[in-house]
């Protein structure tokens, strides 16, 4: 949190911070360019960084609080461009930075929306977007291959992994239902 946006505690910002200590604020966020900057940056081959917020973005009725969130562009001198705001069908409030993969563009996951009933707010998704902002929904979790899906990883045979935090095919009461899954996801 934090910022100046109209979030109750601020909408968060993005800052850079010297080796001597000298803290510079690249981007506050105002909410309908997002907010909850929560996953990180991940600074890409073209030398932009790029990131997800948890919500903001235009509002949208299906999401917690309207809206869904969204993916961004930074320059290093902190120009901001949305990429993609979630709409729920696609993907809701994404929990993690995006990875660059060896083809160039960017995987990442969110944590709700989708297709899935079974969850409130939806299971998840897996999706691609490019730099230029065009967005690809790969998977939509649907409880029993997992749900809430965290961060990806690419194995150097191309293949994506991760874990889930919620969902799979066993029942364990334990963790409140289910306890989640390992996956692995081939793109062609």
């Amino acid at each position: 949190m934090g910022g100046t946006g109209p979030c109750s505690q601020g909408c968060g910002t993005i800052f850079k911070i010297t080796t001597n200590g000298t803290l510079s604020t690249l981007h506050s966020f105002h909410l309908a360019d997002g907010g909850s900057p929560e996953g990180g940056l991940v600074q890409a081959s073209d030398g932009n960084f790029y990131g997800t917020t948890y919500s903001g973005g235009p509002s949208n009725s299906n999401c917690d609080s309207g809206t869904c969130g969204t993916v961004f562009q930074m320059t290093p001198t902190g120009a901001l461009t949305t990429l993609h705001t979630f709409n729920y069908t696609d993907g809701a409030n994404p929990g993690v930075a995006p990875i660059q993969a060896r083809d160039g563009n960017f995987y990442g996951t969110t944590l709700r929306g989708g297709g899935c009933t079974t969850f409130a707010g939806g299971c998840g998704t897996i999706f691609k977007i490019t730099s230029t902002g065009t967005l690809t929904m790969l998977h939509n979790f649907v409880k029993t291959d997992g749900a809430l899906p965290m961060r990806l990883v690419q194995h150097t045979n191309g293949i994506f992994y991760g874990p889930t935090d919620g969902g799979g095919a066993n029942a364990y009461h334990a963790c409140g239902g289910y306890c989640g899954t390992l996956f692995s996801l081939s793109v062609p």
